[in-house]
């Protein structure tokens, strides 16, 4: 099987998982699945599911988005460290007042800080349901992919794009059709980090595994891919932990001793509440957390351990 990235055909298989490959990449270093498959229904379904009380449960940002505020101005609280360092960037990079699209904006987080940072935010997603409220809203966001933006709004200065290439079967196609569709555009991407805390530096999170995760990033292969895409003064690094994204995921499962527990098990936590809270409880409980994360951060650091994303910018 040829990797999706750089087309070669030198790769070996590395690991399974259920009925998927693990392939790793000689030549550009990305891990990629085989076979690669992408289905959108499953995110639908997952947007979907309400019921905090079955154990399927795994979506929390529906009902958070349905209680927060017309504005979103609880967004300082769902942002990782990446989409804070995304910010810095633009604001060095694009003048206020400014289009800027977000491709794959999910609950829309991300777009109220672009408001709240003067930008003229629009966004794009997959999934009906985040798209109905945040329209409902008032914010400015299509449904579906780039191919979906209408040829009515503005050209955006930059395109943003956080945690979405590593779900999709051909993501070197998205990063050229980006290019293509919005030459002018500077581009902030994140990917997760193959060094991120919440593995301990030596573990996959189960949203690692296909058919969520299809494709492994690491700075190497990202670069890689963005040049391939057309951009030439790509830049890729880790992101820095910081305490309020430690503040973001769940502890009990992060703190299990890793010799005694199946990985499935015990790190389901550290992605997912197991018990759905209000959004103003959830908020409050971050903040709690946020002080052992303050203290935790440079023990982080010194065992050299990023934050849960690479991040990228070009233009």
């Amino acid at each position: 099987m040829k990797c999706p990235v750089c087309a070669s055909s030198k790769n070996a298989v590395v690991e399974t998982f259920g009925e998927f490959k693990i392939r790793d990449c000689s030549d550009c270093a990305l891990q990629f699945a085989d076979p690669l498959r992408y289905d959108t229904a499953n995110y639908e379904q997952a947007y979907a599911r309400q019921d905090s009380s079955k154990p399927d449960f795994y979506v929390p940002a529906m009902r958070w988005l349905a209680e927060s505020s017309p504005d979103l101005r609880e967004f300082p609280w769902f942002l990782f460290s990446a989409q804070w360092a995304a910010l810095r960037w633009l604001g060095n990079n694009v003048p206020v007042g400014e289009p800027l699209l977000d491709l794959g904006c999910g609950s829309g987080w991300f777009l109220a800080a672009l408001k709240a940072h003067g930008y003229r935010a629009m966004g794009a997603e997959i999934g009906i349901k985040p798209v109905e409220i945040l329209q409902q809203r008032g914010f400015t966001v299509a449904c579906g992919s780039i191919e979906s933006i209408p040829s009515d709004w503005p050209r955006p200065a930059a395109v943003t794009m956080f945690e979405v290439l590593e779900h999709l079967p051909d993501p070197l196609g998205m990063l050229r059709s980006i290019r293509e569709h919005f030459p002018s555009a500077k581009l902030v991407i994140s990917v997760p980090s193959p060094t991120r805390w919440t593995k301990r530096g030596a573990h996959r999170d189960p949203a690692d595994f296909p058919p969520n995760h299809l494709t492994r990033w690491n700075v190497a292969s990202l670069r890689h891919a963005l040049e391939l895409a057309g951009y030439t003064n790509a830049a890729v690094e880790p992101s820095r932990p910081t305490n309020r994204e430690f503040s973001a995921v769940g502890i009990q499962g992060w703190l299990l001793d890793r010799k005694r527990a199946d990985m499935a098990d015990r790190m389901a936590d550290a992605i997912v509440p197991t018990r759905l809270r209000s959004l103003h409880s959830e908020i409050r409980a971050r903040k709690k957390k946020a002080i052992l994360g303050a203290a935790l951060v440079p023990l982080f650091l010194a065992k050299g351990w990023s934050g849960i994303s690479l991040l990228a910018t070009a233009g």
